[in-house]
C-alpha cells in the first residue's frame, strides 16, 4: 500500500519529468539493497533504509511507494533541509507468499526545486514456507456484522497456537481445535467475526496467532474492513433490473425509498445516467416514497444496458442514494 504524501502532484506527470540522478546526488544513500538470506514464512521481516539530505537545497519526498500490497513503507519525515538525515522502514507481510528467492522494493518520488527524481530501495530474501493461511490477507466490505474464516495450516511438530489476539475490541477471533491431515500436517479454522457495532469507515487490523515455537511467536494476519455508515434512507430493492423481449418496452419496476426512524421521505431531484432510463416518484405508502423506474425503448441504444440513477433525498435527511439499473432485452 502506498504511503502518500500532503504534495498534491499526479503521479502520471512523474514518468515525463523523472531525471534519474536526482535522488542518488541529492539524497545519499548508505545502501539501496539489502540481502536478508533465508527467511521463514510468517516471521516478522522489517528493514530500515537510511538516507541524507548532502545538497544544498531542501528535498520533498512527494510518494513512497510499495511494489506490491504486501510491502508497507514507513517514512520518517516527508521534508528533508540541507544536511537533515532521514529513514524509510519497509515492513514484509510473508505469509501466504511462494517459496523460493523474493524481492520486495519501495519506490521514492523525489522533487527538488522544479526538478523531479526517483529510487528503489529493495529487500532481497529466500522463503522458506512452513505455514500457510488461506487466504493470506483479507478485505471485507461489511455494512452491518459479518463472519468469515481463515484456514491456517502447518507442520504437526513446528508449535502449538497458545491464543488468538486481534488489534480491535470489535473484531473477535477465534481458531477451532486442530484436525490433522495424513502427511503430519496440521489444519485449523479461524473464525472471525466482525461486531455489529463495529466503527463505520476503512480500518486497518491485525489478527495475531501465537504460538510456543520462538521463531514463529507471532503470526500476524492482516484484514482491512471497510464498514459502510448507517444511512437514513435505504432503497427497497436496492437496484433494478428490466426485462422485455425484443421490440417491447420493458415493463417498470417500483422501489421504495424508507426512513431509518420512519420519517416522511421527499425527494428533492432524481437524475438519470442515461436518458432511457426514465424515474418519477410519489409519496407514499405512509412515510416512504415510492419510485417508478421504466425504460425508454427509442431511445435504448445498448442490448443489454447499465445505468444507474441518483435519487437526491432532502427530507428527513439531505442524502444521494444511487441505485443500478440493468435492461436486459431477450430475442
Amino acid at each position: 500500500m502506498a504511503v502518500r504524501s500532503r504534495y498534491s502532484f499526479a503521479i502520471a506527470a512523474f514518468a515525463l519529468l523523472l531525471t534519474a540522478p536526482l535522488a542518488p546526488a541529492q539524497l545519499q544513500f548508505p545502501h539501496t539493497t539489502i540481502d536478508v538470506g533465508t527467511v521463514k514464512s510468517g516471521q516478522p521481516l522489517v528493514r530500515r533504509f537510511e538516507f541524507e539530505n548532502v545538497g544544498q537545497q531542501p528535498v520533498g519526498i512527494i510518494e513512497a511507494k510499495a511494489t506490491c500490497a504486501c510491502a508497507k513503507p514507513k517514512l520518517s519525515q516527508w521534508l528533508l533541509q540541507p544536511g537533515e538525515k532521514a529513514w524509510v522502514d519497509l515492513d514484509v507481510h510473508t505469509l501466504g507468499q511462494p517459496a523460493g528467492p523474493s524481492a520486495w522494493a519501495v519506490r521514492l518520488v523525489c522533487k527538488c526545486g522544479e526538478q523531479l527524481g526517483e529510487i528503489s530501495l529493495q529487500i532481497n530474501a529466500t522463503l522458506v514456507t512452513e505455514v500457510r493461511v488461506e487466504p493470506a490477507a483479507l478485505q471485507l466490505f461489511v455494512r452491518d456484522g459479518l463472519s468469515t474464516e481463515m484456514l491456517v495450516s502447518y507442520p504437526a511438530k513446528l508449535f502449538s497456537i497458545k491464543s488468538v489476539q486481534t488489534t480491535s475490541p470489535h473484531l473477535k477471533a477465534e481458531i477451532e481445535a486442530p484436525f490433522r491431515e495424513d502427511h503430519g500436517t496440521i489444519w485449523a479454522r479461524l473464525r472471525l467475526e466482525v461486531m455489529k457495532d463495529y466503527p463505520a469507515g476503512r480500518r486497518e487490523e491485525f489478527v495475531s496467532i501465537y504460538t510456543d515455537n520462538a521463531g514463529y511467536a507471532e503470526l500476524k494476519l492482516p484484514v482491512t474492513i471497510d464498514k459502510a455508515g448507517q444511512e437514513r434512507v435505504t432503497a427497497t430493492p436496492p437496484e433494478a433490473v428490466l426485462g422485455a423481449t425484443a421490440g417491447q418496452a420493458p415493463p417498470a419496476r417500483v422501489i421504495l425509498l424508507r426512513d431509518f426512524e420512519n420519517q416522511a421521505v421527499l425527494v428533492e431531484k432524481i437524475t438519470a445516467d442515461d436518458p432511457a432510463i426514465v424515474c418519477t416518484w410519489a409519496a407514499g405508502p405512509g412515510n416512504m416514497a415510492t419510485l417508478k423506474l421504466r425504460c425508454d425503448a427509442d431511445k435504448l441504444t445498448e442490448r443489454p444496458l447499465k445505468s444507474a440513477v441518483h435519487i437526491q433525498v432532502n427530507q428527513p435527511v439531505a442524502q444521494t442514494i444511487t441505485i443500478p439499473v440493468e435492461v436486459r432485452v431477450q430475442k
